[in-house]
């Protein structure tokens, strides 16, 4: 039996992400379908949704249907960014598992948000890169973005926009 391998397998890598567990010694490879190859999104977001500017780190938050920009001013985590950014969260057990009410029941299953990061370099933004670090223990940099994407199973989905050029 297959499911309940990867049921498992997505739990603990929802876990680790949240920050709720500590990430497995670089010498062990993630599976496949829980490290996505980074991608840059091509639906560009509306105007009235974005911030305009930044001087502390972006934070996406996309949904699968809506996407949010907005400006952390504190940052000294991936999480302390979400919540300065003004995104109301709920989590279980250190997993963040809504993020402004959505989805709208908060459980570990298939479905969990996923956490990215991206550098900005040379007047333009790098592809999303999956977080292999919890959101509780990675560090964001000044002018870098952070990344949630609501994913479903196996998803190799990434945030589909980038925040403004600076």
């Amino acid at each position: 039996m297959r499911r309940p391998k990867l049921a498992a397998a997505l739990v603990s890598a929802a876990l680790l992400v949240s920050g709720a567990l500590a990430p497995a010694p670089s010498s062990q490879a993630a599976p496949r379908a829980l490290v996505p190859k980074a991608a840059l999104p091509k639906a560009p977001i509306p105007k009235a949704l974005q911030a305009k500017s930044c001087k502390g780190v972006w934070v996406v938050v996309d949904t699968g249907k809506k996407t949010m920009v907005k400006c952390a001013k504190k940052y000294t985590t991936g999480l302390a960014a979400l919540k300065s950014a003004g995104f109301k969260i709920k989590d279980l057990d250190g997993f963040v598992c809504q993020i402004n009410k959505f989805p709208s029941k908060c459980e570990i299953s298939w479905s969990y948000w996923s956490y990215w990061h991206a550098t900005y370099k040379n007047g333009k933004w790098s592809s999303w890169k999956y977080s292999n670090v919890g959101s509780n223990t990675y560090r964001p940099k000044k002018n870098t973005a952070e990344g949630w994407r609501f994913v479903k199973g196996g998803s190799k989905a990434v945030p589909r926009t980038m925040p403004p050029k600076r």
